[in-house]
């Protein structure tokens, strides 16, 4: 796994693609979660040391598992990963700010909104694809 992996965490399956795709584009590793276990199934298995990833996005209305609940799991482990996370809810993006998130995402939010959060935490993603492409 490269250290410009995302998660991304979304149980829209259209919403997750688009993200996915134009993750992809820029040049970017993804790991995709539908649901709050996946998440944490998938924080466990790539989080630093071992794994690579340099930002979570992260839904905060998910199935089983709550994103809050998935940010007090990182908060429990001392992972050191940026989140940015995604709601139409005013008051769970609050809630997460409070809770310690980097970065938030109101739904419905632009492809070019969505990529900036990213290039924030993870910058070399686009120079992967341009070097890709350069190959």
């Amino acid at each position: 796994m490269h250290r410009d992996t995302i998660l991304v965490v979304e149980d829209h399956p259209p919403l997750r693609g688009l993200v996915a795709e134009a993750l992809d584009a820029a040049g970017y590793q993804v790991v995709e979660a539908w649901n709050g276990q996946q998440a944490i199934a998938a924080l466990d298995e790539h989080l630093p040391p071992d794994g690579q990833l340099c930002l979570v996005l992260l839904d905060l209305r998910l199935p089983y598992v709550s994103g809050l609940e998935v940010l007090r799991h990182l908060a429990a482990r001392r992972a050191l990963i940026p989140v940015v996370a995604m709601s139409a809810h005013d008051g769970l993006l609050d809630d997460a700010a409070a809770a310690g998130v980097q970065g938030t995402l109101h739904k419905p939010f632009e492809l070019d909104e969505l990529l900036a959060a990213v290039r924030r935490y993870c910058p070399m993603g686009d120079q992967s694809a341009r070097d890709d492409q350069a190959g």
